[in-house]
């Protein structure tokens, strides 16, 4: 069941309620635009969470999604694909520029570099601040239990390899009702984050994006 009216945002938090034990297909289109190209914001995240209002998190920090005390807590019930561009040790992060699946925190339970397959055996490197608009797919096969991200440039064919592949049984992680979204923190200096398109869909359809449903970044209103 997906109840596609949206809620208020909260804390950059737009969401969906819907039941997700199910296969899975969520696909958006974002861009990461920095102010300043030496100064680089935390990144966004795509989240399944089990409630929209994050009061206790910490704006400027964590993605928004988590606090000090609650950070990398199994009680969070939280699944994130990551888009991050700052490398930082505390979670062990692989670089400054990479895609990776979190569960209850955010210390990857696997990560890559921003890239995209050309080919079975060449994979072309991203910068997630370049400002380059970007197309994220994010599937869960229930039958296999097996979660799949894949990056590539808009306009660009789906590849045919994901960036990243992690076997996951959702049941043990997610509540019955879970709420779907995008966070980030609030570090509006170092630039900002736009999510342009997005589309979700429950049993096994694949997310597909319409050109016309997508904005420009830096105008809203297109």
């Amino acid at each position: 069941m997906l109840n596609t009216s949206t809620t208020p945002q909260t804390k950059n938090l737009a969401t969906h309620s819907t039941q997700i034990l199910s296969p899975f297909s969520t696909s958006f289109v974002f861009a990461i635009v920095p102010h300043y190209t030496e100064i680089s914001s935390e990144g966004l995240a795509f989240a399944i969470s089990p409630t929209p209002n994050l009061y206790s998190t910490l704006l400027s920090q964590f993605l928004g999604l988590f606090n000090l005390s609650s950070k990398d807590q199994a009680t969070n019930h939280i699944v994130v694909v990551k888009l991050d561009t700052i490398e930082n040790k505390e979670f062990d992060d692989i670089n400054d520029n990479y895609v990776s699946i979190n569960l209850n925190g955010l210390t990857s339970v696997v990560a890559a570099p921003a890239s995209y397959a050309k080919s079975s055996s060449l994979f072309q490197n991203l910068s997630l601040m370049s400002g380059q608009t970007m197309q994220v797919w994010a599937e869960y096969d229930a039958k296999k239990m097996e979660l799949n991200v894949t990056l590539a440039p808009l306009n660009t064919l789906k590849p045919v390899l994901p960036l990243l592949s992690y076997t996951i049984n959702f049941s043990s992680i997610l509540l019955s009702k879970m709420y779907v979204g995008f966070s980030s923190s609030t570090v509006a200096a170092a630039g900002l984050n736009y999510i342009l398109g997005w589309s979700l869909y429950l049993n096994g359809k694949e997310a597909e994006l319409l050109a016309f449903n997508l904005l420009a970044a830096g105008n809203e209103t297109a």
